[in-house]
């Protein structure tokens, strides 16, 4: 299981070149207590599955298990967090009960990688986020995929750079903000990899990034570009391309108060 993630990873900057989608989802309980989401849906990419299984002639490729049958896989990372030794004991507590997920069904051309962080208060997922953020997570994608513990062993170029490091975030009971922090971006931006995304903005119609937000109340107030109140003011949404996000990085901004 660990080499197919490991190869997920690795995937990472050619799937740019095909349809790829992106998608959060944070569910807030009346309680204060609920569950972040954060799905990569990589249906588009069989062809070069299959083509990299073909050219993989170790004995017993884990590619070819892969391209041959459907899997369907739901993964703790209990004993990852546990023996991780990058991370304090609130750290390990905030990741304990982080689960990853990969469904691979053929016929239906579904390929999903995904993790799932239940918190005990909306204060944790900006923690996790902020751990996500500085590779010492359990998220899909670490920080230039080299830091996690989850997918310890990856080389620097793995990953693209990370869209998260633009934005300043701040979550706590009554308001959610992801707000542009135009020092990262101007970072973000002189980076050598933005460069090569800025050339090939027009396969980047494809890479999808959405937000979606289920909150306990009513929202009060919304704001953000491409931020949709629902009619019953309890979700919002966020949609934008990442061609849309290379002109536009505030596309991806948003503040919610509820």
């Amino acid at each position: 299981m660990k080499k197919i993630f490991s190869f997920l990873i690795a995937c990472t900057a050619i799937l740019l070149t095909g349809c790829f989608d992106a998608v959060e989802e944070l569910t807030i309980a009346p309680d204060g207590t609920g569950v972040y989401k954060s799905t990569m849906d990589m249906g588009g990419m069989f062809d070069m599955l299959e083509m990299m299984a073909a050219m993989d002639t170790s004995q017993n490729s884990d590619l070819k298990k892969i391209s041959e049958k459907d899997v369907d896989s739901v993964a703790s990372l209990r004993s990852v967090v546990d023996t991780a030794s990058n991370l304090s004991a609130e750290e390990k507590k905030l990741l304990r009960d982080a689960q990853m997920s990969i469904a691979i069904k053929q016929k239906e051309k579904i390929f999903k990688i995904g993790m799932v962080y239940p918190f005990k208060k909306i204060e944790d997922v900006q923690k996790i986020m902020e751990l996500n953020k500085s590779g010492k997570g359990v998220g899909i994608f670490g920080k230039e995929g080299k830091s996690n513990p989850a997918l310890a062993g990856m080389g620097e170029d793995a990953a693209m750079p990370s869209l998260d490091e633009i934005f300043d975030m701040n979550y706590k009971n009554g308001l959610l903000e992801r707000k542009l922090n135009d020092e990262k971006l101007k970072n973000f931006q002189a980076n050598e990899k933005f460069a090569e995304m800025k050339q090939a903005k027009q396969m980047m119609e494809s890479v999808n990034f959405t937000t979606i937000i289920n909150l306990p109340r009513a929202a009060t107030k919304v704001s953000g570009d491409n931020a949709k109140l629902s009619d019953n003011k309890k979700q919002v949404i966020i949609k934008t391309s990442m061609a849309d996000l290379l002109d536009n990085p505030k596309s991806l901004a948003f503040r919610v108060e509820y």
